[in-house]
């Protein structure tokens, strides 16, 4: 039975593909079967130019701040609202009680 695995990886000018992990294997002739996905948060982010939030598209040219700066505004384009300190100490005071509750 043929050795299968399940990768992701970027193709690069349509014929090198760059894998995101390193696969546990030899140098070996493979068969691909490509699917294309959604691109990862974590590449650049970028607006495709109209000005709307919901037409998104990817580039490796941008810095890791620029990167984080465009996620948050589309986050905040789509109604995101982050949690307050109050709410976040509120969140870890519960959950630090029920420790000793289980104990």
């Amino acid at each position: 039975m043929p050795d299968t695995r399940t990768v992701t990886g970027t193709l690069k000018d349509g014929r090198f593909v760059t894998l995101d992990r390193e696969l546990p294997m030899k140098s070996a002739k493979l068969t691909l079967i490509v699917e294309s996905v959604e691109p990862l948060p974590t590449e650049a982010l970028i607006e495709s130019g109209n000005g709307s939030s919901d037409n998104l598209s990817y580039s490796d040219n941008l810095s890791y701040m620029e990167t984080l700066t465009a996620i948050r505004e589309n986050l905040r384009a789509h109604g995101h609202r982050p949690r307050t300190k109050e709410e976040v100490d509120a969140y870890l005071e519960e959950e630090r009680s029920s420790w000793d509750e289980e104990l």
